[in-house]
């Protein structure tokens, strides 16, 4: 029995080294494993952080674009407003502008008309002064009828 003893002993003896070598393993790379969770477990929360941050800014640049496309389309509204008032504008400068040179032209007419009044008035005055200063011969009919009361 000795012989099979010691060959169960031996036996047992390499199970035993061999589970005890599979254990140190077993930790080895159970450290190992829990040495890339902590690492994953980091690289993820700074990539949660980093996302957190991005997502951030995404949302301040969004909403800065959304402000400057409602200002861009008030500056857009009220351009199109000062264009309509330009062209209302222009349209009555033309007509002031007509208007005027219609009012020269008229003024220039007006000036002439007042110069033809005005010889007119100086033919009526020299005639006039003429019919004061000589007075009409009275003719036989007229003489008889200043007689006559």
């Amino acid at each position: 029995m000795t012989s099979g003893g010691t060959a169960i002993s031996g036996i047992l003896f390499l199970l035993c080294s061999g589970l005890m070598l599979n254990m140190l393993n077993a930790r080895t790379q159970n450290a190992s494993l829990a040495t890339t969770i902590d690492r994953l477990r980091s690289d993820l929360r700074r990539a949660t952080d980093s996302f957190t941050i991005c997502s951030k800014e995404f949302n301040n640049k969004n909403i800065d674009f959304k402000e400057k496309s409602e200002e861009l389309a008030k500056k857009d509204e009220k351009k199109k407003i000062l264009e309509n008032e330009k062209e209302i504008l222009n349209k009555h400068i033309s007509e002031l502008q007509k208007q005027l040179t219609s009012a020269k032209d008229g003024k220039t007419k007006t000036g002439e008309e007042i110069q033809g009044f005005k010889k007119t008035l100086e033919d009526i005055k020299k005639n006039f002064s003429l019919a004061v200063a000589s007075p009409p011969v009275a003719s036989q009919g007229d003489s008889q009828a200043a007689a006559a009361p």
